[in-house]
């Protein structure tokens, strides 16, 4: 017998915030053990925020392209760290690590979504 909330909601947004929360754990001790900020051996704040952008946007798996387009916004929007997400890689610890890739995967839903209603997709 299946729980009654298996494919709920809330449960995927509870697993999100857990596996945020454990990439905030892990980052920060990552950080604080290399006494590098947002060393690049870490990489949970990129899977999270394709994640994120996935399961926002769940048509993009089914247009390939989009999926190659949403990876290349993502990575231009985190490496070039648009206002305000210069200010949220600044947040102490491994927050800092993940809000900004958060930030970043709200700049590319916003791009695609753009993408969608205007394309013929």
């Amino acid at each position: 017998m299946l729980w009654p909330w298996h494919n709920s909601v809330i449960l995927r947004a509870l697993i999100w915030i857990v596996i945020v929360l454990l990439g905030v754990v892990a980052s920060t001790a990552t950080e604080q053990d290399l006494r590098i900020h947002d060393p690049p051996c870490v990489v949970i704040d990129e899977l999270i925020g394709m994640w994120t952008i996935t399961v926002v946007i769940p048509k993009l798996w089914a247009i390939p392209v989009l999926v190659a387009v949403a990876f290349t916004v993502f990575r231009l929007v985190d490496i070039f760290k648009l206002p305000p997400l210069n200010a949220l890689s600044r947040a102490p610890g491994g927050w800092g690590i993940m809000l900004d890739d958060l930030g970043a995967s709200a700049y590319t839903c916003g791009v695609l979504q753009l993408i969608l209603v205007t394309g013929k997709w």
